[in-house]
């Protein structure tokens, strides 16, 4: 959204409301795609192999891992003692990003 690049983000249509409208508030294409996530990820697929997209997967790619690796460094800025977090776990790309950010912080 910073960059005005546009992002077209697949959800199925399990996705909560809060979810649906965050997305939407972001500026981004939102499209539900099936019942689940797996359906939601193939129909992904497909739109990238029709456009060239770049895809960036919701917990299994790089780029979510950077993403979500800088909020393990906003707790570290607020709390540098900070010794305990607790971070829900679905399909593991915030716990990732955080557990890589704390590996890499304390060398």
């Amino acid at each position: 959204m910073r960059l005005g690049r546009p992002a077209t983000i697949f959800v199925p249509s399990v996705a909560a409301p809060a979810k649906l409208a965050r997305i939407k508030s972001y500026g981004a294409r939102l499209v539900i795609a099936g019942e689940r996530y797996a359906e939601s990820l193939e129909a992904s697929e497909a739109f990238v192999d029709q456009t060239g997209a770049l895809p960036v997967h919701a917990y299994e790619s790089v780029e979510t891992l950077l993403g979500t690796g800088t909020v393990g460094l906003e707790f570290e800025q607020q709390d540098p003692t900070l010794d305990s977090l607790l971070i829900a776990v679905g399909g593991g790309g915030l716990i990732g990003g955080v557990a890589a950010w704390y590996r890499v912080a304390s060398g």
